[in-house]
């Protein structure tokens, strides 16, 4: 964005893009008219025209695809009255976004990015997870290139896809090694931690230098895993990642890390909420609930009502995120009771965890989002390995979404979230295996939010904000 003004009079703002000399494709987002204190006072969603006052500001926001990828020049030119204002823009490189995850088919946790499970092992469709809307949203922004990394072998069976779609879900490295891979080329790295110790195999300690170092060369880390230990052997040990996140059970972790949230005791991070004709009272909670289209609530804390990462166009925020009987935890190092070491070692190498900027101020972490228990009800499962959440749940609230932007202390910036199942399709658009009681299969379950109309725009929200992360980790503006 680039602010343009103070205006010389009242008129309407319409945007639109100009090429430079180097072609590109470019899209205005969003218009923002604002006082001179900066308080927001309108805006609109993409080019359309806004009312900006004498003495207001406009922001301008645009998203662009540029070839090459090396940047291009461009015009962003604001109509005031019938005399355009010229502003020259300085345009970013095309985003590079490197996905991994993990999970060996014959392990009991596996990831695919394709959408669907392999026919063959429809007995053990519990066991995988698939990515296919986060990678088709990543993959449609106009300002990205998508790679796909699997730690193991991705299960997923592209064969049976059109071959564009084949291109959109085929994992481009199986086997993927963070030390024998060129880190340097990518924008940012996606961390989707699926399987447990025993299904993966863990960072070696090169490995997690190779991460070190492109996380300090300002490149932008995501992660997340799930309950207990799932997540640990790709995302426990990662500089920073580490610390912003519970990822050890029973816990504590080997530097006094918090433990992660159970499974199915009462004290589990359940946010399943009930479905048609459910209630607290009737018990009646069910584990494919989280499949229906009623997301549970979030509440932003005064950070997260601040911060683009939960900014949605229109001037809203992001309110609500899947459900999921069990979730880990989002936690904010700063705050635990006994100070982490503030320096980590990879082959060698020492790396400062959250180092201080320019001006001697040191950035922190920031819990930008709240998840809530609600108390008193249990969540029934079919499935074996979700069976035994009976006990009821207890009253909490916890870090659901946490953000460090490095950029202020010259280094990249990182995401992470309490649970993948934000991010998975079973908890987005259904689960293509949801049966009744009685074993026939539940067609509104297998629809996820887009179920229904409200469905529908429950998913718009979270979908955008899968855009926003993507835009927030990008490398740091050259200077």
């Amino acid at each position: 964005g680039h602010r343009v003004g103070p205006m010389p009079k009242a008129l309407s703002v319409r945007a639109s893009i100009e090429a430079g000399p180097k072609s590109g494709r470019f899209r205005v987002t969003g218009l923002t008219a604002l006082r001179a204190d900066g308080t927001v006072i309108g805006s609109s969603p993409g080019d359309a025209a806004l009312p900006v006052g004498l003495g207001e500001y406009a922001e301008v926001s645009v998203e662009h695809a540029l070839a090459p990828t090396t940047g291009a020049n461009a015009v962003l030119r604001v109509n005031a009255g019938t005399t355009p204002i010229r502003v020259a823009l300085r345009c970013d490189p095309h985003r590079r976004i490197l996905l991994v995850t993990d999970g060996r088919p014959e392990g009991r946790l596996h990831a695919t990015y394709a959408p669907g499970i392999p026919p063959a092992d429809d007995a053990k469709h519990g066991d995988y997870f698939t990515y296919s809307h986060l990678t088709r949203t990543l993959v449609s922004l106009d300002v990205a290139v998508v790679v796909r990394a699997h730690r193991d072998t991705d299960p997923g069976d592209v064969s049976l896809l059109a071959a564009s779609e084949q291109a959109i879900y085929r994992t481009d490295f199986p086997g993927f090694r963070f030390d024998t891979h060129d880190l340097a080329q990518y924008d940012q790295i996606w961390l989707f931690a699926t399987g447990k110790p025993a299904d993966t195999t863990a960072l070696s300690d090169a490995e997690l230098a190779a991460l070190a170092r492109f996380m300090d060369s300002g490149g932008g880390a995501f992660a997340t895993g799930d309950h207990e230990d799932i997540g640990t052997a790709l995302g426990s040990q990662v500089l920073r990642v580490r610390a912003m996140r519970a990822w050890h059970f029973p816990g504590p972790g080997p530097d006094g890390e918090p433990g992660a949230p159970p499974a199915i005791r009462s004290d589990r991070h359940d946010t399943t909420q009930s479905g048609v004709g459910e209630t607290v009272e009737s018990d009646n909670y069910r584990f494919d609930d989280q499949s229906d289209d009623r997301p549970q609530p979030i509440t932003l804390t005064p950070a997260g009502e601040q911060h683009d990462l939960v900014a949605l166009p229109g001037g809203r925020r992001l309110r609500v995120l899947p459900d999921h009987m069990h979730e880990g935890e989002v936690i904010d190092p700063f705050a635990l009771p006994k100070p982490l070491s503030p320096t980590r070692t990879h082959a060698g190498q020492s790396f400062v965890e959250f180092p201080t900027g320019k001006d001697g101020s040191q950035p922190r972490p920031q819990i930008l989002a709240m998840a809530s228990v609600g108390p008193g009800h249990a969540t029934k499962s079919t499935e074996p390995n979700h069976v035994g959440a009976n006990a009821l749940t207890s009253a909490q609230s916890y870090g659901a979404v946490g953000a460090y932007d490095g950029h202020l202390a010259g280094v990249g910036r990182v995401v992470v979230q309490s649970t993948f199942h934000h991010f998975t399709d079973i908890n987005l658009i259904g689960d293509l295996w949801a049966i009744n009681a009685d074993q026939t299969p539940n067609p509104e379950r297998r629809k996820g939010f887009l179920v229904s109309t409200e469905g529908q725009a429950h998913l718009t929200d979270i979908t955008e904000y899968f855009r926003n992360i993507a835009r927030w980790l990008g490398r740091p503006p050259a200077s």
